[in-house]
């Protein structure tokens, strides 16, 4: 039993990691803002308004606190709402996906941490064994996810929303849908790559905890 919770735990942590990190920050207008003003896409679609009226009113839409995903904006010069059908049919879709990421997310964290105080009463060294099963576990997994991205990015962004829609609503028009022309796939190699360095955060302040609990028994052994 003992060993199937340690191999339990080593593969969760790093899957439950990476939703986490994922859906919080696809939950950050702070992110949003600062991506449109690095990649300069509010200016380059010729739009005028501010990334964070943007970025709040997406992150309002995807969090319920609103029903509608739209916003007025002038684009060359006219005042008109952003977003088309197409797109906010999209949204609607992506909205779903991260409220089952935040269930996700919060059910796994809840198991990680009921298996982890198991391990705990039972035994603590188990806890270092495990720390350690996972570390490779969450090599083998970042290792995966960086070379399916590094290979090419774009048929796994793709190969992505295949899996997760059910219809084709995610395929835009970079030349004429506004909400591609302000996330373009800079922007989600960038989000990918933050998630990335929140799980090997979270991974080195578990083994710090970890450590902090193990260090007076012989935990190498």
């Amino acid at each position: 039993m003992k060993k199937f919770i340690i191999l339990l735990l080593a593969l969760l942590i790093p899957i439950i990691f990476f939703i986490g990190a994922m859906t919080l920050i696809s939950q950050t207008p702070s992110f949003y803002s600062y991506e449109f003003d690095k990649l300069n896409t509010i200016e380059e679609a010729k739009i005028k308004i501010s990334s964070q009226e943007v970025s709040r009113m997406m992150v309002d839409y995807i969090q319920g606190k609103r029903t509608d995903f739209q916003i007025q904006a002038e684009v060359n010069g006219k005042e008109q709402n952003l977003f088309n059908t197409k797109e906010q049919q999209h949204m609607e879709d992506v909205k779903k996906l991260i409220q089952v990421g935040n269930i996700v997310s919060i059910i796994g964290f809840l198991v990680l941490a009921v298996l982890y105080l198991w391990l705990f009463k039972k035994e603590k060294i188990s806890l270092w064994t495990m720390y350690k099963t996972a570390v490779g576990a969450c090599m083998v997994f970042l290792v995966g996810l960086i070379l399916a991205s590094t290979v090419d990015f774009n048929a796994a962004f793709d190969l992505f929303h295949e899996v997760l829609f059910a219809n084709d609503l995610w395929i835009l028009n970079p030349k004429k849908d506004i909400l591609l022309m302000l996330m373009p796939l800079k922007f989600f190699i960038d989000a990918f790559v933050l998630s990335l360095i929140m799980v090997t955060g979270g991974i080195i302040i578990l083994g710090v905890i970890t450590w902090r609990i193990t260090r007076s028994r012989n935990m190498f052994y």
